[in-house]
């Protein structure tokens, strides 16, 4: 049989939820920096909304892939206000959701080993390495914002560098 299994239909599902989150918190961070004149982070977060939510998108087409209608209800998230003073801080919590996503992944990868699904096995293992790859860049970035956060008026440069990014 091609279908998955309840449990891997659920957690596909709300893996596609935390990717969209991600795209979504992203999104907002975009115009954090757009609003306090930092193009360069703008034009960084807005890319790495688009690609979270493509993300979402094709779990979400895999599980119809698989025979499955994602028709379970969506948790409604909502974006904490932003209410960050300065680039650093969004920066931190970037570093968190990249993490909880790497978590989840793996966690969801140990449940399609469980569920002996080696189509769905295979799907995630490009996920896997592109979160972690991901993961990687995102703590390079954090720590250069860290740096940059002792003297806030060098945060341009790091700004001018994820424009090209």
């Amino acid at each position: 049989m091609n279908g998955l299994t309840p449990k891997l239909t659920k957690g596909l599902i709300k893996q596609s939820n935390l990717e969209f989150q991600a795209s979504s918190c992203y999104f907002f961070k975009s115009l954090w920096f757009d609003f306090n004149h930092y193009p360069g982070s703008a034009k960084y977060f807005k890319k790495e909304s688009k690609e979270e939510y493509e993300h979402g998108i094709n779990l979400l087409e895999y599980v119809v892939k698989r025979n499955r209608l994602p028709s379970e209800s969506f948790p409604v998230f909502e974006n904490k206000p932003i209410t960050y003073k300065v680039p650093f801080e969004l920066f931190q919590s970037y570093l968190d959701m990249e993490s909880e996503n790497l978590k989840s992944l793996q966690e969801l990868y140990m449940l399609a080993h469980d569920e002996r699904d080696g189509l769905t096995i295979d799907f995630l293992s490009k996920y896997l390495k592109d979160q972690l790859t991901a993961l990687n860049e995102t703590e390079s970035i954090y720590n250069k914002a860290k740096n940059y956060a002792k003297i806030p008026e060098l945060y341009h440069h790091l700004d001018n560098d994820l424009k090209h990014m």
